[in-house]
């Protein structure tokens, strides 16, 4: 995913289908691959990159540079993958693993345009690497290879040590036609260069075929060059002189574009090539191949393409800061069109970026809850949560309460609240100090501080959600107050064997507060859309999800509707942290005289949020208990 969203001044939007009379420049880099060719030899190839790439901006060269059939191979074994269960392919999701190898599902592709949906899904791997590798640069490392597939490694792997030969040549290649040593590029591309090879799916839709549904958004790529395969049309480019072109299908043929590292180190002379994938509706698959420095090579324009009347135009960057810096504005664009793409389907649910949070916060609290889940049973047992009278602490596993009866909820669990005097206890039995186990000290540090973090962002919705009811900003946030009903759980579904049948992760049910803010660490959370579908949540590790409670569709009298929601018995070990946000609990709840008319009289009688609470927990815990 070493792509970079495109500055607004180099976005051209023009029409959605460009001129397809361009005739893509073919260059022969036959003589490139022969390490026994002279300079001499070599000088009509190099004449023939330089040309393109100074007067269009890119080139293709000949597919016969890879081994015969082994293109076509891979393609069968992307259409094999694809064709797996949902939940086969989500073990390979590339949020799983440290150094983004793997899956990427439909529409969890970074937005390089705000508001941009792209419609793809992707498989990357890289260079093999061992474990050890990601200590000092997370982008290295081992790739994740489907064990359902035993063809799928060999080829995959074949063809990109292919390319790997193929991009060897290319990067002397573009040295030399700019009279540099042969290996001034070369000598960046080692073992441990920003390099990967994505196998990408633009699935048969019916989207709008519009600015917003694309297939990819315009950018333009962050490495040195880019090497591209496509079985169908969609992929256009931006020449040097600014217009959209069509690049034609063409399977005896691999396009070639310039990226951001060329551009820089070269102060402009080869400019990356902006390009974009249009939402045809049809099928598209294409094979990308994306050639990085070293990611601690520091990218500045080199000594010879600067001068006192050519000043340098780009400022040093490491070419991994550089991926970096461009991925994080992309997925910051992926969070705002997350959040309206859920909105206007009709889900029910949003998300927002963990960055409203400390950095690291959410980290370290996982870190602590291992930690917890670790110590003795018997130290646990100290801590469990009916040691106490407000329901803090730790929950074993099996013993959640059940929504539903004769489902088996297969977690543990530890809660806590805001840390209040014990006389709070005499007036409310919910509320109360927390219990902190004494042998971890890091524990109440961390989790209290996520508390409070997680308490400015919930003010926050509390006030969202009444403005965008044209209610004043404050009608809810009142409620909200050092005593409300409100709460975050530490929840760990550990790695089982169970039946999915019958056992869930966390049976479905509504929450019944106002609303929830929710991170998770591995799939298997479904919500359940406002049209009655089931849809599984993606893992997003920079995303918390935002869901809807009893008490916002009572207040709205059914305008908001809660959302119900359970967590699938995975085999692997899944987490999350959840945050819950009520009211006080003398609260009644009742719909809101805005929201009643005669035409739609008041669909709920009024309760406290304590008499709703208790009213649900009662129905759970009879359902355990039997």
């Amino acid at each position: 995913m070493f792509l970079r969203q495109v500055k607004r001044t180099r976005v051209l939007r023009g029409r959605p289908f460009a001129s397809t009379s361009f005739v893509m420049p073919l260059v022969d880099i036959s003589p490139l691959l022969d390490a026994a060719t002279t300079k001499v030899q070599r000088q009509p190839t190099l004449d023939q990159m330089r040309h393109a790439c100074d007067t269009v901006g890119f080139f293709t060269i000949p597919v016969s540079v890879l081994p015969s059939g082994l293109v076509d191979r891979v393609y069968r074994r992307a259409d094999e993958f694809n064709a797996l269960p949902e939940e086969v392919k989500r073990k390979y999701h590339v949020n799983l693993v440290p150094n983004s190898r793997g899956w990427t599902p439909l529409f969890e592709e970074p937005s390089y345009v705000p508001g941009v949906v792209s419609h793809l899904e992707g498989y990357d791997v890289a260079q093999e690497l061992p474990a050890s590798f990601m200590e000092h640069d997370k982008g290295l490392g081992p790739n994740v290879w489907p064990v359902e597939l035993p063809e799928f490694r060999k080829d995959v792997m074949a063809l990109y040590d292919a390319t790997t030969a193929v991009t060897n040549a290319l990067f002397e290649g573009f040295a030399e036609m700019l009279d540099l040593p042969r290996d001034t590029f070369r000598n960046f591309n080692t073992t441990e260069a920003q390099a990967c090879m994505r196998l990408l799916t633009y699935p048969e839709n019916s989207a709008p075929q519009d600015d917003r549904n694309v297939g990819i958004a315009a950018h333009t790529d962050f490495e040195c060059f880019t090497i591209i395969h496509q079985n169908n049309s969609g992929l256009q480019l931006t020449t040097r002189s600014g217009e959209w072109t069509d690049a034609p299908v063409m399977a005896d043929r691999l396009v070639v574009m310039v990226g951001d590292v060329l551009e820089r180190w070269t102060n402009g002379q080869l400019k990356a090539t902006p390009h974009r994938v249009l939402n045809t509706q049809a099928k598209r698959q294409s094979i990308v191949r994306f050639n990085g420095a070293e990611g601690k090579a520091v990218i500045a324009p080199l000594a010879q393409f600067v001068s006192a009347t050519n000043p340098a135009k780009f400022s040093s960057v490491t070419q991994r800061q550089h991926i970096e810096n461009e991925l994080n504005a992309a997925y910051g664009n992926l969070h705002d069109t997350n959040a309206a793409k859920k909105l206007h389907l009709g889900l029910g649910y949003f998300s927002i970026p963990t960055s409203v949070l400390p950095p690291g916060s959410l980290d370290r609290v996982y870190r602590r809850m291992d930690d917890f889940n670790a110590l003795p049973v018997a130290t646990k047992q100290k801590y469990h949560i009916k040691n106490v009278p407000n329901n803090r602490g730790w929950t074993p596993l099996l013993e959640e309460p059940s929504y539903i009866p004769g489902v088996a909820s297969h977690l543990e669990g530890f809660d806590l609240a805001r840390d209040l005097p014990a006389s709070y206890l005499a007036g409310d039995p919910d509320l109360g100090p927390n219990v902190w186990p004494a042998e971890l000290p890091a524990f109440r540090t961390d989790v209290e501080a996520l508390y409070d973090a997680t308490t400015v962002v919930a003010n926050g919705l509390f006030e969202g959600f009444a403005e965008m009811l044209e209610l004043p900003r404050h009608t809810f946030r009142a409620f909200h107050t050092h005593d409300a009903q409100a709460g975050m759980r530490l929840l760990t579904y550990p790695e089982n064997s169970a039946p999915i049948d019958g056992d869930v992760g966390i049976s479905e049910h509504t929450d019944y507060e106002c609303f929830t803010i929710l991170h998770q660490t591995n799939w298997g959370l479904q919500l359940t859309t406002r049209q009655g579908d089931v849809v599984d949540v993606p893992v997003v590790a920079n995303e918390l999800v935002v869901m809807i409670g009893d008490l916002l569709e009572r207040w709205t009298n059914g305008i908001l509707v809660a959302t119900p929601h359970r967590v699938l018995n995975t085999p692997e070990k899944r987490q999350s942290i959840v945050r819950f946000s009520g009211t006080r609990r003398s609260t009644v709840i009742a719909p809101l005289p805005p929201f009643v008319s005669e035409s739609t009289p008041a669909k709920y009688p009024p309760v406290t949020q304590r008499q709703h609470s208790e009213n649900v927990l009662a129905s759970a815990q009879l359902y355990l208990n039997e």
